[in-house]
């Protein structure tokens, strides 16, 4: 059966474009080339999600705590935009600018996007991201212009079948 791409297959897919043996278990590796490769996964990811995308922009009630009246900031958001305010995020907290405070007695609505875990991605996702990655650390480790025309060509195809999805998932309208 086939399986979208896990974590470690992308971790293996960005050794082997500079020839690195694969890896069994991430979990028990020290070899600095497997932790320059997940570092470089997990940015590039952030990187591509930063963007927003159907599957991780949403709306969100930011809702303030009772006690405090602040609204605690979620670490997990990569990008935000608020109708009717103009906000921004100082010491872990939600801060109102207009107001220059860093109290609410109302929640605030907002669009959010979400940095999603690489297993929670879609595959067209996850396939762009390896590839790109892998582009990327070759690029700076081994610098082959042949392995980087080859991986660039893949890279272009990945983003073409990205687009096609976003495309096929969104609610796009070019009326509106």
């Amino acid at each position: 059966m086939l399986n979208a791409t896990t974590e470690m297959e992308a971790i293996n897919t960005i050794l082997g474009a500079i020839g690195a043996d694969p890896i069994n278990n991430m979990e028990e590796e020290t070899d600095v080339d497997v932790a320059n490769a997940k570092r470089m996964l997990q940015t590039t990811s952030r990187n591509i999600q930063r963007k927003g995308w159907d599957f991780n922009r949403t709306s969100y009630t930011f809702t303030p705590d009772t006690r405090t009246q602040r609204i605690r900031w979620n670490g997990a958001i990569l990008a935000y935009e608020f109708q009717g305010g103009l906000y921004t995020v100082r010491d872990g907290c939600l801060y109102d600018m207009t107001r220059q405070s860093f109290t609410f007695t109302a929640p605030v609505e907002g669009i959010v996007t979400v940095a999603l875990d690489f297993s929670d991605l879609p595959d067209c996702f996850r396939n762009y991201i390896t590839l790109k990655t892998a582009l990327d650390f070759q690029m700076q480790y081994l610098g082959d212009a042949n392995v980087s025309a080859v991986l660039d060509a893949q890279v272009k195809d990945a983003y073409a079948d990205l687009v096609d999805y976003d495309l096929h998932m969104g609610s796009y309208n070019m009326l509106q």
